[in-house]
Parts: C-alpha cells; structure tokens; sequence
C-alpha cells in the first residue's frame, strides 16, 4: 500500500494538518541543519553563511548569532538545557560551544573524522554522538576530548542519526541504502533495514 492508500483509510477528522507558525530570517544562504533545545521555546541552524544562530522560536528573534571558522556546515545540534550548542561538516570536526555566560566559547573541538560530519546529537552535557562520511558513528566524552565507542556503522557515508528520548539507542541513514538501529549500552548493531534498495 502506498501512503496515499493508507491515507484514504484514515477518517478525515483524525487527521492532522500542518501549519506554519514562524519563519527565522537571519541566513544569507543555504541552512543545512537545524535542532530544537529541549524546551522546544529555542532553536539552533547551521547555514553555508558560516553561521549558527541561535533563535527563540516563539518570537522569531535572534537569540545569538556564532559565527564559524567554516562555512561548510553539514550539522548541528542543541543540548536539551540550552548550555551547548554543536557544529560541524566538511571541516571533519566538531565544535562544541558552551553558551552559557555573556559569550559563546569553544568548549572542545573533536578531531580524528577521516570524512565530512554528517550528524550530531547530545547525550547530556558530557557527551556527544557524531556520524561522519568515514562510515563511523563516535560516542564522544566532551570533558575528556576523547572517542569512548566507536561504532563501525555502515559500508558507506554516515548522512543521518536520530536519537531515541531516552538515549539509549539511536538510529543511522546511510548511502549504502540500509538504517540501522544501534544500542549504546550493548555498543552493538540490533538491526539492519534493508528496504531502501
């Protein structure tokens, strides 16, 4: 069945509509990532101007505007109490910003991808969950600087992650056409999808 069949069964008044709410202008160019803190009242992008922004999503204002070393960026992410914010892409690292205080500082640059990154997720303050065009996905210590588990992911490009709530287990997209769905605790691949041939 295609989706558009399935719809079709569905009764009209159980359906949703979406609906735009707040257009965030601020971006000279492409924005490649975005990511809701935990509140879900602030925002952060990632654009080709070489910028993070930082939004409050309500008000559509401009919270803060970082600019980066690189303009070649692929992902972000925000932390669920708003103190740090991430970035990376084609300059194969990523940068943690601590947003707390009157500025934002680098808090730690993670080196050692040997490909762009592709994604990136927080597990708490003190952790970080990255994927990256080496096939690899890395469970970062943020205080440390260093890979605690690295998990051989795919046969090609890591290009997605998506984190379970209860970040326990996450689940990654990859140019070899399959997702997987990994657990953290067990560092192990529980299951392969293969249906994107």
């Amino acid at each position: 069945k295609t989706f558009a069949e399935a719809l079709k069964d569905v009764d009209k008044e159980a359906r949703f509509r979406l609906k735009q709410r707040k257009v965030l202008k601020g971006h000279i160019s492409k924005v490649t990532s975005a990511h809701f803190c935990g509140d879900s009242k602030k925002a952060v992008s990632g654009s080709l101007d070489g910028k993070l922004i930082i939004w409050d999503v309500f008000s559509g204002n401009k919270m803060r505007v970082i600019p980066l070393r690189s303009s070649w960026v692929m992902a972000c992410a925000y932390n669920d109490n708003g103190n740090f914010a991430a970035v990376g892409g084609m300059d194969n690292m990523c940068t943690v910003y601590d947003l707390r205080g009157a500025g934002p500082k680098v808090r730690r640059e993670l080196t050692g991808m040997d490909g762009y990154l592709s994604s990136v997720r927080f597990l708490g303050d003190s952790q970080v969950i990255t994927g990256s065009g080496d096939t690899r996905v890395v469970l970062w210590d943020l205080e440390r600087g260093v890979k605690m588990t690295t998990y051989e992911a795919h046969e090609g490009d890591v290009i997605s992650l998506s984190l379970h709530p209860d970040k326990t287990s996450f689940v990654t997209g990859s140019v070899d056409n399959t997702a997987r769905l990994w657990d953290i605790r067990e560092k192990e691949c529980r299951q392969t999808f293969r249906e994107h041939t």
